[in-house]
């Protein structure tokens, strides 16, 4: 699941910048959107807590502007 998070957020990086990839990852249909896309279950309560330690691991600050 962490490949696919990875390409996901470059794509929107990529096409969009990294204010757009903030601004989704905030809206919270959006990030549960995500979750169910990476295959976590939907109505877990750790959902929150398992894409937010995908995308730790996945986003290298050094390579961001």
């Amino acid at each position: 699941m962490k490949s696919l998070a990875k390409e996901i957020i470059a794509i929107i990086i990529d096409e969009y910048g990294e204010e757009e990839l903030l601004r989704r990852l905030s809206n919270t249909f959006w990030f549960q959107a995500l979750g169910c896309i990476l295959g976590y279950d939907w109505h877990s309560s750790g959902v929150t807590t398992v894409v937010t330690g995908v995308l730790k691991s996945i986003i290298d600050p050094e390579k961001t502007v």
